[in-house]
């Protein structure tokens, strides 16, 4: 449009000059080498438009011939962008299409037609991988940590290429490196604490964990949790008794609700003979949340007690509405002091609750003292059908666990046990899964 406009101008311009001149008639006399010239101011004014548009002519035909290199190089440049980018676009419709050969001719293309961008040889490593052909992969992603734009990627997935082969050392020396310039990226202080926790380093552990503040990518919450399994860790490692109290003391300061945690911590004050203290700790915890791993280490802080004593003390534990983990507390208690017609009044009230392994197979012990081994026999039968108790599941891949670890044993996940029924566990595969017909 605005080519068409200055065109129109240009031509209205001349058609007014030409008139003007026209209704203004003159002549101009020139002596040239003593030739006496006249001539018209039109033909004058028409010999000197024509000599601006033939040098005007001139000067662009210059022009394209001195430039022409440089636009041949132009030209053969955007053409090599252009085979290049379809040969991207082909390779990455045929990657989502699952083709990986269509994808790996295409990437090879690609890549020769633009040599200096990263994008083809981001999707090629990617491809690699895919293929399990990680060595392939993990040069091209170290190729790609020279460009900016692709260097936090090629990191991310040289390190967990690293994690995957467990290559400890590796994979931390090249998060810490990347930390550096991303102090505050997420998912590397994640996976520093996982190699951190692999490796025993509670002090590095804790360095990322505590006196962070706002600085810090992760939440209060997960601040305190991984605050906690630092100084668990550390607990563990520890020969001191003192300085093992006190990072187990710090644990559960910062995690209340981590059972492994309070249990050694009860433990350990226990056998320094603070009955009180540990009974406190492991009311706090089982108030907070109640578990049958919290009720042998609590009936151990009443041990001493007489029955009835054992009886007081366990009253605290026992307010409110009361669930399974709190009749068979008290079923517990009854049965280790020979009350077992009490204890066995206490696993009815648990079963009317809900039924469950650890119930019946408590009812199968009280029974036996009472009736014999037939009524035992029978208890045991049906704590087999009976719904699994609690134990360690594993958030990930939903492997069980008789005791608590930093990473599952199965799928190697980091802090990913969790105490709960099995079944209760639902993964996204299943919700995902319509129900056969």
């Amino acid at each position: 449009m605005l080519p068409i406009l200055i065109f129109v101008l240009i031509v209205a311009g001349l058609y007014m000059g030409g008139q003007w001149l026209l209704a203004h008639p003159g002549q101009m006399d020139i002596n040239w080498f003593g030739y006496d010239i006249t001539v018209h101011i039109v033909v004058v004014a028409a010999a000197l438009l024509g000599l601006v548009v033939i040098v005007s002519l001139l000067a662009i035909l210059v022009w394209k011939v001195l430039t022409w290199p440089k636009r041949r190089r132009t030209r053969k440049q955007y053409r090599t962008l252009e085979n290049g980018l379809k040969y991207l676009t082909t390779g990455v419709t045929a990657l989502a299409m699952g083709d990986e050969e269509a994808a790996q001719a295409a990437l090879k293309k690609a890549s020769l037609a633009l040599p200096n961008e990263p994008l083809p040889q981001l999707l090629t490593a990617q491809l690699l991988q895919r293929q399990g052909k990680h060595e392939d992969a993990r040069a091209q992603f170290k190729a790609l940590m020279s460009h900016p734009s692709t260097a936090p990627l090629a990191t991310r997935r040289l390190i967990e290429q690293h994690v995957t082969a467990r290559e400890w050392l590796e994979a931390t020396k090249l998060a810490e490196e990347a930390r550096k310039d991303a102090p505050k990226d997420r998912w590397l202080v994640l996976t520093l604490l996982d190699l951190y926790a692999r490796d025993g380093n509670s002090a590095a552990m804790l360095a990322l964990t505590e006196g962070w503040g706002w600085q810090s990518p992760l939440t209060k919450e997960e601040r305190h949790r991984y605050a906690a399994l630092g100084h668990y860790v550390a607990a563990t490692n520890e020969r001191q008794t003192r300085k093992r109290e006190q990072s187990l003391r710090h644990a559960v300061g910062y995690a209340p609700d981590f059972t492994p945690a309070i249990i050694d911590f009860a433990s350990t004050i226990l056998a320094e003979g603070q009955t009180r203290r540990a009974r406190k700790w492991l009311r706090a915890a089982w108030e907070q949340s109640p578990n049958l791993l919290l009720i042998q280490p609590i009936l151990s802080t009443i041990a001493e007690e007489s029955p009835r004593s054992q009886v007081r003390l366990l009253k605290p534990f026992l307010k409110g509405n009361l669930g399974v983990p709190h009749h068979l507390l008290a079923a517990h208690q009854a049965f280790e002091v020979g009350e077992f017609e009490r204890a066995k009044e206490q696993v009815e009230a648990a079963l009317a609750v809900e039924e469950t392994k650890a119930a019946c197979t408590l009812m199968a012990q009280i029974e036996k003292k009472l009736r014999g081994s037939d009524a035992e026999n029978g208890w045991l039968a049906r704590a087999v059908d009976a719904p699994a108790s609690e134990t360690w599941v594993c958030d990930h891949c939903g492997a069980q666990h008789t005791t608590w670890a930093a990473h599952c044993t199965s799928c190697n996940h980091f802090d990913s046990l969790r105490y709960a029924r099995p079944e209760a566990r639902i993964t996204s595969v299943e919700l995902a899964t319509p129900p056969a017909a």
